[in-house]
């Protein structure tokens, strides 16, 4: 929700975001029976960016209340993916790698652990993985963060 600082600028600030939302297609502006106007972003950089906007451009000190996630994004199943490196024909080094993904409860976040005895493989390798996944989870795909395992 978003309100103005000073009373009486509702209608001021509610065109302000009308005018934000008409220049970028990821914002949403509702207005609420209460007169308080709620908008739709993708992510809290971009609410960030919204406050400072209205700040310079419209000399509107504006209240935005605590961002919430209108949804998680969690697998509803398991999904599996296998990767073999044959030495005679990819490279000199035999290798599978498999990932399975599942979901988390809701509010855990994202979790990384793997199935294989710490001399397997290389420690750098471990971290690499991880790394990747992580990276990879983080970007919103549709909007929304995710709660994996994987």
């Amino acid at each position: 929700m978003v309100s103005p600082v000073a009373k009486g600028s509702e209608q001021a600030l509610y065109a302000a975001l009308l005018s934000r939302a008409d220049e970028n297609p990821l914002i949403q502006v509702e207005l609420k029976p209460n007169g308080h106007a709620s908008i739709l972003l993708f992510g809290k950089v971009q609410k960030e960016v919204i406050a400072d906007r209205l700040r310079r451009e419209f000399q509107i000190e504006a209240k935005l209340s605590k961002t919430s996630p209108l949804f998680v994004q969690r697998p509803i199943g398991t999904g599996t993916a296998e990767q073999n490196l044959d030495p005679i024909r990819d490279n000199d080094f035999w290798a599978t790698v498999e990932l399975i993904v599942k979901s988390n409860p809701i509010g855990t976040g994202n979790t990384y652990s793997r199935d294989v005895l710490w001399w397997q493989m290389a420690p750098s390798l471990y971290r690499i993985i991880e790394a990747i996944i992580f990276a990879t989870l983080k970007q919103v795909l549709h909007g929304g963060p995710k709660t994996c395992r994987v």
